[in-house]
């Protein structure tokens, strides 16, 4: 059965290859053996596919780039995705000495590093995703009004409180542990501005939150200052696999935790006080009280705990 959607996503087939990344969200490991048929046929057009290659796959890749691969950026996703030692040390030696054809892409080969949902800092391996996803739920009993403290400074609108957990709910702690943030954690932005600017939004462990005054103006303004009437959500059913390899796990529903699925290319903010690069935390989108959305899109959320800021990303088709 593989063999054959093997050979028919060889040939362009899109019903094949849809087939081929359901199977590799699902049950990754199925793929592992067929992997160098895979590489051999081309079939580049999915770099998820890749994500339980082993040491030889990895070093297949890093020798094709190194020769002058007709396709580097593709490569370079799925040795993104596959990740391990090979390709971290590849990574590391690529940031000094680009591969051939670095030159034609649009970031630099070690930039896409965060297409796995990791990076390299100070030269040792960090994870920006969580292990463990749960999904996020409408908590029936209430809803979370605009935050008393803020408005939108630009189309003063009241503030979205796009998430508000506590680690002391074991759930939350599991999901947030590659963060070390400990206490409750409240975001908030503004569901009018977020989607023409990255907004940052100050957070405490007492579950304080404002806009920050690094958030840039947004391109645009909507002159729309109904409050946002969104339910409050609350984790809820386990989406991850603790078999799946590490940053297998897309998650495309609110969720807090797991590894993003992305509608766009992986956009993973800076911290503007720091300049590292903000961890990943969940998935949002704006509903009303009975739980239909109220925007087109998805929010993507991220964090610093050390310097106590969190960022909203928002991505649509």
């Amino acid at each position: 059965m593989i063999e054959e959607l093997i050979r028919r996503a060889a040939a362009g087939e899109f019903a094949a290859e849809y087939e081929l990344e359901q199977l590799a969200a699902e049950t990754p490991a199925a793929l592992t053996p067929h992997l160098p048929d895979l590489l051999a046929a081309g079939s580049w057009f999915s770099p998820k596919l890749y994500r339980t290659a082993g040491d030889d796959i990895q070093q297949a890749v890093v020798t094709m780039i190194d020769e002058g691969g007709s396709d580097l950026n593709a490569l370079l996703l799925i040795l993104a995705h596959a990740r391990g030692p090979v390709a971290e040390n590849a990574f590391r030696r690529w940031r000094d000495q680009p591969p051939p054809g670095a030159g034609e892409l649009f970031i630099g080969p070690a930039d896409y590093m965060v297409e796995g949902g990791w990076t390299l800092e100070d030269g040792r391996v960090r994870d920006l995703c969580g292990r463990t996803a749960y999904a996020l739920r409408p908590d029936p009993d209430r809803t979370v009004g605009p935050p008393d403290q803020g408005e939108c400074p630009w189309c003063r609108a009241p503030l979205w409180t796009v998430l508000d957990v506590d680690t002391g709910d074991p759930r939350v702690a599991e999901a947030l542990a590659h963060t070390g943030w400990d206490g409750r954690l409240r975001i908030v932005t503004c569901q009018g501005c977020y989607a023409y600017t990255t907004l940052y939004s100050t957070v405490s462990p007492d579950g304080r939150s404002g806009l920050s005054g690094h958030s840039a103006a947004p391109v645009r303004v909507i002159d729309d200052q109904s409050p946002p009437m969104t339910l409050r959500k609350v984790p809820a059913e386990l989406l991850t696999d603790p078999g799946m390899s590490a940053g297998g796990w897309d998650m495309t529903t609110p969720s807090i935790g797991g590894h993003p699925g992305w509608i766009g290319d992986a956009e993973y903010p800076a911290c503007p006080a720091c300049a590292r690069t903000m961890d990943y935390i969940g998935m949002e989108e704006a509903q009303d009280p009975e739980g239909e959305p109220v925007a087109e899109g998805t929010t993507y959320l991220f964090l610093d705990a050390s310097c106590g800021l969190a960022a909203t990303i928002y991505q649509q088709t």
